[in-house]
C-alpha cells in the first residue's frame, strides 16, 4: 500500500499536480497572468518553474507561430509530462523545454521580451538571486510578470491543510504550506523587484476561487502529495476534522473556497 492508495487518490508526481492542484487552484489564475503580460506576437518568451506548461501553453498560443516560448522547470518529471501535453499547434509558438536551475538560467543575456514565473518564485530558496536571473534574461525594456500565492489567513483551505497535518503529524508537515505562502506580501514581491534592478514595479492583491470535489478530495490530495500514511480510522477523524472546519464552503456542487494571489510586475 502507498499514501496514494491509502487516501483513495490514483494519481501521483505530475499527473496529481495536474488533475487537481492546476485543476482546482493554479489554473484558474492563468487568464490573470496572461492579462498582466499582455504577450505580443512573435515574442520571446521564458515561463520559469513551468510545472506541467498549463501556463506556457497559453503564452505560446498568445505569441503565434511567429514566437517562442521557453518551459523551464528544475522537475524532469514535470517535464516529462509538459511534453507529452505540449504538441504544438499551427496557431501557437513552439515550445522548447528546458530542465534547468532558475538560479542559473541556461540562457545568454538579453534573450527574452518577456518573462512568466506563476506559483513558483515564493519556493525557490534563494529568491534574490533568481529574479536578479530573471532580470538578466530579459531584453532591455522586458517584462516580468510573478504570481504568488497571497496570505494563508485568506485561503482558508490551505489554513486548515497546514492546522490538521500540523497538529497531527508535526511541525514539519506545515512547511509546505510556509514555503507555499512565503511571498503573501505585496510590499515584500515589490522590494524583490526593486533590489534585482528592475523599474516600474507592481504588486497586488487578488482574490479567486479555489475548487475541488469534496472536503475529502482536498485532504486526499494534499495527504498523496506529502506522502503521509494512515489506516480507515485515523482518516475519518481527519475526514471529520475538514469537513467540519469547512463546511461553509461545501456544496452540492463541490467544496469552493476563496483564495488569495500577489499579482506582481515590473520592466527591465
Amino acid at each position: 500500500m502507498s499514501a496514494s492508495e491509502d487516501w483513495g487518490i490514483p494519481e501521483t508526481g505530475a499527473e496529481l499536480y495536474e488533475t487537481y492542484f492546476v485543476a482546482g487552484m493554479t489554473g484558474a489564475w492563468v487568464p490573470n497572468s496572461l492579462a498582466l503580460a499582455a504577450p505580443r506576437s512573435g515574442e520571446q518568451v521564458l515561463d520559469v518553474a513551468c510545472g506541467t506548461g498549463v501556463m506556457t501553453r497559453s503564452l505560446a498560443t498568445a505569441v503565434g507561430p511567429g514566437g517562442r516560448v521557453v518551459g523551464l522547470d528544475a522537475g524532469a518529471q514535470m517535464l516529462a509530462f509538459a511534453r507529452e501535453r505540449g504538441g504544438r499547434r499551427g496557431d501557437a509558438a513552439p515550445i522548447e523545454w528546458r530542465e534547468g536551475d532558475v538560479g542559473s538560467l541556461p540562457f545568454a543575456d538579453e534573450t527574452f521580451d518577456l518573462v512568466n514565473c506563476q506559483f513558483g518564485l515564493m519556493l525557490f530558496p534563494d529568491k534574490p538571486t533568481a529574479v536578479r536571473e530573471m532580470r538578466r534574461v530579459l531584453k532591455p525594456g522586458g517584462r516580468l510578470v510573478v504570481v504568488t500565492w497571497g496570505a494563508i489567513e485568506r485561503c482558508p483551505g490551505q489554513a486548515v491543510m497546514k492546522a490538521t497535518w500540523t497538529r497531527r503529524y508535526g511541525a514539519e508537515r506545515g512547511r509546505l504550506f510556509e514555503m507555499q505562502h512565503a511571498l503573501s506580501d505585496p510590499d515584500r514581491v515589490r522590494a524583490l523587484l526593486r533590489d534585482a534592478g528592475f523599474r516600474e514595479m507592481a504588486a497586488t492583491a487578488a482574490m479567486g476561487t479555489a475548487r475541488f470535489a469534496s472536503p475529502e478530495q482536498l485532504t486526499g490530495v494534499y495527504a498523496t502529495a506529502l506522502n503521509i500514511r494512515a489506516d480507515a480510522a485515523t482518516r475519518e477523524g481527519i475526514y471529520a476534522e475538514v469537513r467540519e472546519a469547512l463546511g461553509a464552503y461545501a456544496g452540492a456542487e463541490g467544496l469552493a473556497y476563496p483564495i488569495e494571489a500577489i499579482l506582481g510586475s515590473a520592466r527591465k
